[in-house]
């Protein structure tokens, strides 16, 4: 178990560390996130810098192309039918819904 614990702590690392920047990361997600306005005609969500640092946040255990996948898949319809705008919990459902393996953060109060 404590072995396991090492090992995402050092994929999420390698993550956070990778070649890219973490401004670059966040600029990719934030274009992926216009591209997928774009592809499903909704508006962005209000305030996209905050919903790009809670996905980074929220999936620390995937990289930022398997987040781009997600959210391409979610837009051109792979996980069902967009209502409403697009918002923070409509993306964070695309990625889960990409990756169910992923067990998502679990905050403690």
């Amino acid at each position: 178990n404590l072995k396991i614990t090492k090992m995402k702590n050092e994929i999420a690392l390698q993550n956070l560390t990778s070649s890219q920047d973490l401004k670059t990361q966040t600029s990719n997600i934030e274009k992926s996130i216009g591209l997928a306005a774009e592809r499903i005609e909704k508006e962005l969500p209000s305030s996209i810098s905050n919903t790009v640092a809670d996905i980074i946040s929220e999936f620390k255990y995937l990289s930022i192309e398997q987040i781009q996948l997600a959210i391409k898949k979610g837009a051109l319809g792979h996980t069902g039918e967009t209502y409403g705008r697009l918002s923070t919990q409509t993306l964070c459902m695309w990625i889960r819904k990409e990756f169910p393996e992923v067990k998502p953060f679990v905050y403690k109060f």
